[in-house]
């Protein structure tokens, strides 16, 4: 599955003006807050915004952090 996400949504971080090489796959809706694991709710993230963000859902952590989507 990694790459699949990683070949249709690209290896770059999500997050806007990230330069960083160290890609993970980040779950949009938590895991663990029954966020499955597939194709359409993982993204590529670099390791340390997907740290930063730990199990929090993407959209709120996005709007907590401040930062911006890749364009």
């Amino acid at each position: 599955m990694e790459k699949e996400v990683f070949r249709v949504k690209g290896r770059v971080c999500v997050i806007d003006a990230c330069d960083s090489k160290e890609m993970t796959l980040d779950h949009i809706k938590a895991w663990n807050n029954k966020g499955r694991t597939s194709v359409s709710n993982l993204q590529p993230m670099c390791k340390s915004h997907n740290s930063s963000k730990s199990d929090t859902d993407f959209s709120t952590w996005l709007k907590e952090s401040k930062l911006k989507l890749r364009q």
